[in-house]
């Protein structure tokens, strides 16, 4: 079977953000904590709405060769550490007494799976998997402990699950794709903005029923 190969070049974004901070982890002693209460409350933000997307520019792809795109380097955006706990108490920070609020834990309709940091960020990485009515959710979720502020992207639709999301090289926009669980060739490819605080909004999507995504990677031109 032919594979296609999109290169995600992007060439109509333009950027002159850069990112001169030094990547560090948060330093948990600066969160201010309600000793009695010992836990967090986030305040919480959506993203990813295909309402939302439907009123962005659809992004248009280059087709190459298969050798072509594997000569691009493969972002690691992500660490995998061990900073978050989750149980059914909540997620807790590591070397802390700090737990999440009620809601951000797991239950028997809901569970969370902590996935790592993004360093460049400052976030931490979650996905919240879910079920309703015989139907499965699966969203990807953005903790910033320094601002108590959660970030939930949804997905395109309730049969899919949101892969790693692959920030570009200037730190500046943010690519995902979600492929339907149980139709052979659906798939959703969602870029966000990355604005000041890192807040997310919609900027540009793909979709087609022709084929599934397997990976992204950014063109660094």
């Amino acid at each position: 079977m032919r594979k296609i190969i999109l290169l995600l070049t992007f060439i109509f974004i333009t950027s002159c953000k850069k990112n001169n901070e030094e990547n560090k982890k948060i330093d948990t002693s600066n969160i201010e904590v309600d000793n009695n209460l010992s836990s967090i409350h986030f305040l919480k933000d959506s993203v990813g709405y295909y309402d939302n997307f439907e009123k962005v520019k659809k992004i248009t792809f280059q087709e190459v060769e298969e050798s072509e795109y594997l000569k691009l380097e493969t972002q690691k955006t992500i660490e995998k550490n061990e900073d978050l706990i989750i149980d059914k108490k909540g997620i807790t920070i590591k070397g802390t007494n700090l737990v999440s609020e009620i809601g951000l834990k797991n239950s028997k309709n809901k569970e969370f799976e902590y996935l790592g940091y993004y360093p460049s960020l400052n976030l931490y990485a979650l996905s919240e998997n879910s079920t309703s009515e015989g139907l499965s959710f699966s969203d990807f979720i953005y903790l910033n402990l320094k601002d108590k502020k959660l970030t939930k992207i949804v997905s395109s639709n309730s049969d899919s699950k949101i892969e790693d999301p692959v920030i570009s090289i200037k730190n500046n926009f943010l690519a995902y794709y979600c492929n339907t669980l149980y139709e052979t060739n659906n798939s959703f490819l969602g870029v966000l903005k990355i604005e000041g605080n890192n807040k997310l909004t919609e900027f540009a999507y793909f979709e087609t029923e022709e084929y599934k995504i397997q990976d992204i990677k950014w063109d660094n031109k």
